[in-house]
C-alpha cells in the first residue's frame, strides 16, 4: 500500500491511527503518497503545495473545513450533518455503517452519500486524484474506503505509481 501523510492540524485519533496500520497503509511525515488534510486548518499560504501535490499526481483525502484549499480545487461544505446508511455510488465501494457524515459538493464522483446527500466526492485534478469528505474527523471505515478509491484511480492515472 502507499505511504499516507497525516496532516490533520490535530493529534491524529487513535483509532484512525490503527484502522490505517491494520489496512496495510505506512503512515509517513513527508514525501507521502497520499496526504490527508483538514482544509480548516489551512491558509492561503499553505494551499500551493497541496494542490501542486494532487495536480502533480498525488493523492489527496480533503476532512472537513472550508477556506482557500477548498475553493482552489472546486469543493463546497454542505451544511449540518446527516444521517442514515452510506450507500456505495461508484463501482467497487461498499457499504459502510456510519452513524453520521457531512455532506459535501464538488466538480467530481458522489462515491457516499447519505439521506440522498453526498458526503464523499472523488475527483481527478490533472495528474492526481483528490477525495473530499465533510467531516474534519471522519469515521476510520470512511477515509479506508476514500484511500482505496485514490489508491485505484492513482493507479490508472498517467504520470503516477
Amino acid at each position: 500500500m502507499p505511504t499516507v501523510g497525516l496532516n490533520l492540524g490535530h493529534e491524529v485519533p487513535a483509532a484512525l491511527a490503527d484502522a490505517l496500520a491494520g489496512a496495510g497503509f505506512e503512515v509517513v511525515r513527508n514525501d507521502a503518497e497520499i496526504v490527508l488534510v483538514t482544509a480548516s486548518e489551512m491558509d492561503l499560504a499553505e494551499v500551493e503545495p497541496f494542490v501542486a501535490h494532487v495536480v502533480d499526481g498525488g493523492g489527496l483525502l480533503v476532512c472537513g473545513g472550508t477556506g482557500p484549499l477548498l475553493a482552489a480545487l472546486h469543493l463546497t461544505a454542505r451544511g449540518e450533518p446527516v444521517v442514515g446508511a452510506a450507500r456505495p455510488c461508484y463501482p467497487g465501494l461498499e457499504p459502510l455503517a456510519l452513524d453520521r457524515a457531512a455532506p459535501v459538493t464538488g466538480v467530481g464522483y458522489a462515491l457516499y452519500r447519505m439521506d440522498d446527500r453526498c458526503v464523499a466526492l472523488g475527483a481527478r485534478r490533472d495528474r492526481g486524484v483528490l477525495v473530499y469528505v465533510g467531516d474534519p474527523d471522519p469515521a476510520p471505515p470512511l477515509v479506508l474506503a476514500c484511500l482505496r478509491w485514490i489508491v485505484e484511480m492513482r493507479s490508472h492515472s498517467p504520470g503516477t505509481q
